[in-house]
């Protein structure tokens, strides 16, 4: 703001502040943790001031997005914990993107904490939907399994499910082929709309890369990259409690301080399976190591981090 405006830096705030606000109302820009007052500062003032720094117009979604967690936190509206989830993501990229890398890193620590109830939020929503009766209704001609349904099931089956398995990366699937296979004539337009389209590749959890080939032929051939599977949770997924890994980090803290201090370890079974100094990186690997169930993976140090947020303050 004052490489912008220079000494007149904090009137364009407060005119900022005042924007849309009831008559009559002081402000005051001396608090310097208000966060609804920095926010709506950076909204106002993105074109001629923050947009220059952070280079990239989508940033102010950002903004934008905790601009609106604010308000309905001031409306005492509550949060689902992936919505608190979602939320505190959304602040940690944008203190990452004005490099507040301390203050983001406190914001990890916050989601890390978290992790444990997404993953009973997850159970819980899937108990639900098994629980919740199966309503069949009569099947009309507009429900019925179309062509292009037939050419995404049969992909997926015959070359997505079998590449994932074996481990590949990408995968080719030429439109031809699929037509032999599928015993049809004429329709190799058909196919190619079918697997181009965003439809298929969420469907089948890949990304197009590549399309070779006529437009809509025989010959046109599609590259897809495989993407990760998406873990399925479930009650025996996440088997497994925290209790004991919590017990088990409280009665052996001074032995595991001598040989784990300042990094982050993963307890299974009352036992330390592995540690690093970066918790994702941990994560990842003990995850895919172990599969996804209750891991406690906290940080060793002598004195636990007590994580301070500022409420947002307005006068």
């Amino acid at each position: 703001m004052s490489s912008a405006y220079g000494m007149d830096w904090p009137e364009k705030a407060e005119e900022s502040l005042r924007r849309g606000a009831p008559q009559g109302d002081q402000f005051s820009f001396e608090r310097p943790y208000d966060v609804q007052a920095l926010l709506k500062i950076m909204d106002h003032r993105w074109e001629e001031v923050f947009r220059r720094k952070l280079r990239d117009r989508a940033k102010r979604g950002l903004v934008i997005g905790l601009l609106d967690v604010r308000n309905k936190w001031a409306h005492q509206r509550s949060f689902s914990t992936i919505e608190a989830f979602l939320a505190l993501g959304t602040a940690k990229q944008l203190l990452e993107c004005v490099a507040a890398n301390e203050q983001a890193h406190q914001i990890d620590d916050v989601m890390a904490r978290l992790v444990p109830r997404l993953f009973q939020a997850a159970v819980a929503i899937q108990a639900t939907d098994v629980a919740r009766p199966v309503v069949r209704k009569s099947t009309s001609h507009k429900e019925r399994p179309t062509y292009a349904d037939s050419v995404r099931a049969h992909v997926v089956e015959r070359y997505i499910k079998p590449a994932r398995q074996a481990g590949q990366k990408l995968v080719s699937v030429r439109a031809g082929d699929i037509h032999k296979e599928l015993g049809w004539k004429s329709r190799h337009a058909l196919i190619c709309t079918a697997l181009g389209g965003n439809r298929f590749a969420q469907a089948a959890g890949v990304r197009l890369v590549q399309k070779e080939g006529p437009p809509l032929g025989g010959n046109t051939r599609f590259w897809f990259e495989i993407e990760p599977a998406t873990p399925h949770f479930d009650k025996q997924t996440l088997s497994g409690s925290f209790e004991p890994a919590v017990a088990f980090f409280a009665r052996h803290r001074d032995e595991l301080l001598r040989g784990y201090e300042g990094k982050f370890i993963a307890i299974i079974d009352e036992k330390v399976v592995d540690s690093d100094v970066d918790r994702v990186a941990l994560a990842h690997r003990v995850y895919a190591k172990h599969g996804y169930k209750a891991i406690y993976m906290p940080k060793v140090e002598r004195t636990p981090r007590v994580v301070r947020i500022p409420t947002p303050f307005l006068r």
